[in-house]
């Protein structure tokens, strides 16, 4: 019986172990994975609010995202240390799309605090529709990207990170997306 619950353990202890390894505390990671379900859950049987979202139709091919380390480096990777921009790297050519976000902050999040500027971001980009989407989901307006890369279908795993810059007052969040 023991081996047997250590057997079930196991990949539930490895996964803790590589999720540490991220930028993002595990805490983090999870709100982060968990938000972006509830969003595509609500895509995938179309019950986003309709006056914001249009009369989406929802799908049977959307599937929930899990926080990948690997997403989470390359997150890293596109924001500049010193000045919080973005470093201008193309995550499509690595077949993987990304999100980017910056807040003014007179000190560095922490804990609650940065989990709040997540949050804010995952909104942001959220409501970056501001008109109803037409009900064949085709966009024409480049400035619901951001929304369109948290819910495409082929996107099965997302990483995340953030960095406070000092001299600027800025923290900057990514968040980048991978796909099947």
């Amino acid at each position: 019986m023991r081996s047997f619950v250590i057997f079930l353990l196991l990949p539930y202890a490895a996964r803790q172990q590589t999720r540490s390894r991220c930028s993002l505390s595990v805490e983090h990671q999870n709100a982060v994975q968990d938000w972006h379900n509830n969003l595509r859950q609500l895509v995938a049987t179309a019950e986003l609010d309709k006056s914001q979202f249009g009369d989406l139709q929802g799908t049977d091919s959307m599937f929930k995202m899990t926080y990948d380390c690997t997403n989470d480096a390359l997150a890293n990777a596109l924001i500049l240390e010193d000045t919080c921009k973005h470093s201008g790297l193309d995550m499509t050519v690595l077949g993987r799309s990304a999100n980017f976000k910056t807040y003014r902050s007179k000190s560095e999040p922490k804990g609650a605090d940065l989990a709040e500027y997540l949050n804010f971001a995952m909104e942001d980009w959220r409501d970056s529709v501001t008109k109803p989407l037409s009900k064949d989901a085709i966009y024409k307006n480049e400035e619901i990207a951001p929304f369109a890369r948290m819910i495409f279908y082929k996107s099965v795993n997302v990483g995340c990170a953030s960095t406070y810059c000092s001299k600027s007052s800025k923290l900057a969040i990514a968040c980048v997306y991978g796909n099947v």
